[in-house]
């Protein structure tokens, strides 16, 4: 259940969470006419429909609304009043890019984990890490990890340092 699948009907935007996020960020949907409460209750209904709730989804939910509403609190003050704010409006929306930026690197591995799992019976983590910089890898990794977890894959090395082959389960 991932946050990229809650469609939202707003006043002022209508479609997935994530492309709202992004239409923010270049500033082509001002964030002042965005109501914020009708953001998370649409998330609140999603999980209600949904049944469950992913703590790791909701966490990255939490963490992207409350950057919005802090950004768009500094937005509504005055110029005069900032002082005493520790982060400026742009270094908050830079932090909330980075962070959605982060999301989408996420969010890419998971989907390139689950082409993979899907189109053959088993690969090697040298495959799924093909071509990839050193943080791609490491959330490669993770991902692989929590599908392990969750009983999805399992992993087969057969001598110490071997190469690493994914199994889905």
């Amino acid at each position: 259940m991932s946050i990229a699948s809650l469609d939202l009907d707003l006043e002022v935007f209508n479609g997935p969470f994530d492309l709202l996020l992004t239409l923010v960020l270049k500033e082509e949907i001002d964030l002042l006419e965005v109501d914020l409460a009708e953001v998370v209750l649409a998330y609140v209904e999603y999980l209600e429909r949904a049944g469950e709730l992913d703590l790791e989804a909701a966490t990255e939910f939490l963490v992207l609304i409350a950057a919005l509403l802090e950004l768009k609190s500094r937005l509504m003050l005055p110029a005069d009043e900032e002082e005493g704010l520790d982060i400026e409006p742009v270094e908050a929306a830079e932090e909330l890019l980075a962070r959605m930026l982060e999301y989408h690197r996420y969010r890419q591995a998971a989907q390139h984990l689950r082409d993979l799992l899907a189109s053959r019976s088993r690969f090697s983590f040298d495959e799924a890490v093909e071509g990839a910089d050193r943080l791609t890898e490491a959330v490669t990794l993770f991902a692989l990890l929590e599908l392990y977890k969750a009983g999805e894959a399992k992993w087969e090395q057969d001598v110490p340092f071997g190469p690493i082959t994914v199994v889905p389960s």
